[in-house]
């Protein structure tokens, strides 16, 4: 994928409603990443029109460890280009194992510049087989504090870039399993929306990870871990799941379904609330 690509994605995003209505108006102008992403062209271009130089494995690390202080703590484009013009690997785990790029989701330039001069980075992976779409949803489940703006634009990126949302990682969780986790409500819905939106989704909306649970039950499971106390409502990553047609009776190792789960949970009335259509629910919540 190019970069008048790239760029092309931006302004299609801009202009079409795949977001929910909670961002219709753009209020983190998230795509203000056009004059970004044509100067990144530049860039790419110039990175590429570069020759390799033959250097020693201890010049190869200190140049990957520049860049991987560079990207961490500066979070400047041009350092970050000079470095990789200069051979520098932004997919180079450091002696932690810690790969730079994983680090980049609050830094949306850093992260398009790189994948948009190196495209094989986009399904790139950590040795427990996390992707970077997976570790960029990670960033909206509160163990990371990053700039949401930065974040989700980093998402899309990764999302409409044709990130591969079906590879699990190494215990079989899912992009799906990973979004069900998010508690923040505009943030799951900017999320969990869009990938649901990828038809491709359909084939891991009941995956199983090495638990056996599916994304539902990590949902149902994370707001109601015991007896239901004090919630509301279901929450949006559950309603979301079962309009997408997420089943109720997929049994995890344990051998129990959502539906078992939540009958003892005394939510299972609203599992039906959950599967209606939007307005039916938004009448149906009055009653409750």
């Amino acid at each position: 994928m190019n970069n008048k690509q790239l760029t092309l994605i931006f302004l299609f995003l801009r202009t079409t409603s795949m977001f929910p209505s909670a961002l219709e108006n753009d209020p983190f102008n998230l795509f203000d990443l056009t004059d970004i992403l044509q100067d990144i062209g530049q860039e790419s271009a110039e990175a590429t029109a570069q020759p390799i130089a033959i250097r020693s494995e201890a010049e190869q690390k200190e140049l990957d460890r520049e860049l991987f202080w560079a990207i961490v703590t500066q979070g400047n484009l041009g350092k970050v280009r000079d470095l990789v013009i200069a051979g520098a690997n932004p997919a180079r785990p450091n002696e932690a194992g810690t790969i730079p790029l994983f680090l980049a989701f609050n830094k949306p330039d850093i992260l398009t510049f790189a994948v948009t001069q190196n495209p094989r980075l986009i399904n790139l992976r950590k040795l427990d087989g996390t992707t970077l779409i997976h570790g960029c949803i990670s960033f909206f489940r509160g163990i990371f504090k990053s700039p949401e703006k930065e974040a989700q634009t980093s998402f899309l990126f990764l999302l409409h870039a044709n990130a591969d949302i079906k590879i699990p990682t190494h215990s079989g969780t899912t992009t799906l399993h990973t979004a069900a986790c998010i508690t923040h409500q505009e943030n799951v819905a900017l999320v969990l929306d869009a990938l649901l939106r990828k038809a491709e989704s359909q084939d891991i909306l009941n995956s199983q990870d090495h638990n056996g649970n599916t994304p539902l039950h990590v949902a149902l499971l994370l707001w109601f871990p015991y007896a239901y106390h004090n919630v509301p409502s279901l929450p949006y990553s559950m309603r979301a799941l079962l309009r997408a047609g997420a089943s109720l009776d997929i049994p995890n190792n344990e051998d129990l379904t959502v539906r078992t789960l939540a009958e003892r949970r005394g939510i299972s009335d609203w599992l039906q609330l959950g599967t209606r259509t939007k307005p039916a629910l938004k009448a149906a919540a009055k009653t409750y």
